[in-house]
């Protein structure tokens, strides 16, 4: 994170940095996520292959749009974005991704809770920008509302659909004299 001592912003100094501190984490996490995507994405076996394939595509997809949207408003507030692997190594708040073949389920849950992870760290990072900089907090306020309806949509995928789960939703609630 290296200031541009040249480039001209609104935000005082210490504000700018301490916004940037908390951009370039979810930088880090968006990048990291697209990676585990692809890495989830070439590796998964299983009946809800192809569904769950494609849909990590556009998972990733919109990873890499809101790691490049982190990055552009880094550099509006004058300071270089570092998208390299050592700094997202250091700096993403997220678990490793399983590694060799993996079952459907496995990789929507897997995926799901790397998703929920860096919702909770997003929200968390916008809390705390609300007094520093309300352009930022939008910025994270949008890609939270995007990561959360995209947890919802893993974990529905990740649902087993049993026959004994079907008959449980269908059965009538058993009043309270029998």
């Amino acid at each position: 994170m290296t200031p541009n001592p040249r480039f001209q912003t609104t935000l005082a100094t210490p504000t700018r940095d301490a916004v940037v501190v908390e951009l370039h984490a979810s930088m880090a996490e968006m990048i990291d996520l697209a990676l585990q995507g692809k890495q989830l994405h070439w590796n998964i076996v299983g009946p809800r292959f192809q569904s769950i394939h494609e849909f990590l595509d556009e998972l990733v997809d919109t990873y890499r749009g809101w790691s490049d949207d982190l990055a552009e408003r880094c550099t509006a507030l004058g300071v270089a974005p570092d998208g390299t692997a050592g700094y997202i190594s250091d700096h993403s708040g997220l678990p490793q991704c399983p590694s060799g073949f993996q079952p459907d389920m496995v990789v929507a849950e897997a995926m799901a809770e790397r998703v929920l992870l860096a919702a909770k760290h997003v929200r968390e990072r916008a809390e705390r920008l609300a007094d520093l900089d309300p352009a930022s907090e939008d910025l994270l306020l949008e890609i939270l509302a995007g990561l959360e309806e995209q947890a919802w949509m893993l974990q529905a995928q990740s649902m087993t659909g049993t026959a004994e789960s079907a008959a449980d939703a269908k059965r009538e609630p058993k009043s309270a004299n029998g």
